[in-house]
């Protein structure tokens, strides 16, 4: 059930591998550059120095670019730098990307995530926000709000609503159940965290985490039995997971 949130890097992908084959049999520096630094972080080969050393190759002569040029490697460097910590140089770096294309919903996004990073809550939630008009089929902005809504400002209530309605676009994961289940919790909708674990408990595996949100759920519901069976089956599947023996003083205190 466990997906990573978000198809937040595709931009040139194992595409970018040939690009950069082929450019270093014609020795053009400048097109390696462009195929090293535009390399997908999902690629086989990413490595966050190359890419990060041939951004800054071409935005060392910034006129040499074109526009969408110019765009990708402020854009590529500001989520290499995130990857490596410079949590500041990446959000310089996508504060410019946004700026020279401000229609692409992805890149703001990208700034909103290192925001959050960074512990600038309501700047991320405004632009997730931003996104979401501009894209409001989108589930990616809604599932990443509700994170920063939840867990960042803890606006449980808010973030119900966001995850939900990436769920109703279509995005089942571990991500959404999980974060949805937790700020039910968090606001006592017991029930509906089981009803919404149960319903889609056959999708896949389901995670330590969802398995911790449903047990506090049926805790929630002093329901005893079925809090028993559902930490024998955390346990089984998780059998070095530690997370689980608290919550087994827990049950056993139910009535």
């Amino acid at each position: 059930m466990f997906v990573k949130i978000f198809k937040l890097f595709g931009v040139v992908g194992i595409l970018s591998l040939a690009g950069c084959e082929a450019t270093s049999d014609n020795n053009d520096d400048s097109s390696s550059d462009t195929a090293f630094c535009f390399t997908s972080r999902s690629a086989l080969d990413y490595r966050a120095e190359l890419a990060l050393a041939a951004c800054n190759r071409l935005l060392a002569d910034p006129k040499n670019l074109s526009p969408e040029d110019l765009f990708e490697a402020y854009f590529n460097r500001g989520l290499t730098k995130r990857e490596i910590g410079d949590l500041e140089g990446s959000k310089t770096d996508l504060q410019h990307a946004v700026e020279l294309g401000s229609d692409r919903d992805d890149a703001i996004r990208m700034l909103a995530w290192t925001f959050r990073g960074l512990g600038e809550y309501r700047q991320s939630v405004e632009l997730y926000t931003q996104a979401i008009k501009m894209a409001p089929n989108n589930w990616q902005g809604y599932l990443s709000r509700c994170v920063v809504l939840g867990f960042g400002m803890a606006d449980h209530r808010s973030a119900v609503d966001d995850c939900q309605k990436a769920i109703s676009l279509g995005h089942i994961s571990d991500d959404t159940i999980f974060f949805t289940s937790h700020s039910l919790n968090q606001i006592g909708s017991f029930r509906e965290t089981v009803e919404l674990i149960d319903e889609h408990s056959d999708r896949d595996t389901v995670s330590a985490r969802v398995y911790e949100e449903y047990i506090l759920a049926l805790i929630g519901l002093n329901d005893k039995i079925r809090a028993q069976r559902a930490l024998e089956a955390a346990k089984s599947e998780y059998p070095s997971d530690n997370s689980f023996d608290e919550l087994a003083t827990s049950v056993e205190r139910l009535q």
